[in-house]
Order: structure tokens, then sequence, then C-alpha cells
């Protein structure tokens, strides 16, 4: 079933990084899924998977990988700054999203700035 957040992501894929939040149990990971099927090499990394959590804290992922879906990363100390730094150095051709909790909503009231840089859905 073809969530009514899906075109409008894939289409902001093609520009920034797609931050998608909303509670649990809402589909979030499914839409991540769905949407990471109509690249060519994506890469989708849970950190609640231990050997995911170690290739995100290595920075191990494929560098060819056209999509980078970061799952919970927000469980992640300093979260912020890692996805800054993974979207300012990461390649031109390169689509980033991002899913977690409603938690991620409160990212915006401290920390790292991520202004400029992502595109904000909330999948309720």
């Amino acid at each position: 079933m073809k969530r009514y957040l899906y075109d409008s992501i894939r289409h902001d894929l093609t520009k920034k990084m797609v931050m998608l939040a909303g509670p649990r149990q809402v589909g979030k990971t499914y839409l991540a899924k769905e949407l990471s099927a109509t690249f060519k090499k994506p890469a989708y990394l849970n950190f609640d998977s231990l050997e995911d959590a170690r290739i995100i804290q290595a920075y191990s992922w494929p560098l060819d990988a056209d999509l980078l879906v970061f799952d919970e990363i927000h469980k992640m100390k300093s979260w912020k700054r890692f996805l800054k730094g993974v979207y300012d150095t990461r390649s031109a051709h390169q689509a980033m999203m991002v899913t977690g909790s409603s938690r991620m909503d409160t990212f915006r009231q401290s920390g790292e700035s991520l202004a400029g840089r992502y595109y904000h859905a909330r999948l309720s």
C-alpha cells in the first residue's frame, strides 16, 4: 500500500536530506524500505542493530550507495553532528533519509544546526 507521503518524500530526496519522524508503529521503517526499493544501490542502516550500529560508527557503508537510510539514528550520541558531517561530505548524487521517533522533532530546539540541509516529514 502506497503511503500518502511517498511521492513528496521521493521528490524531496532529490534535493535535500529527508527526516521522517512520527510515533511508534506508524510505518516509518516500512516507508523507508519501500522508498529504498526505487534506488539502484540503497544502504539501509538501523542503529538498533548491533551490526548496523558498528557500520554507522565506522562510516563503513558502501560509498557507491545512491540512498543512505539511517533508521533510529537519534539514539546515537551526537547524532546531529554525525548527520551534518555525513550530509556535507557525501557525494552530490547520494540521497539521504533519516527516520526515528517523535523525539526527533525536538532537535530543532538545541544543539548542532542542520538548517538548510533537510526537509521534515511527519507520519501519523
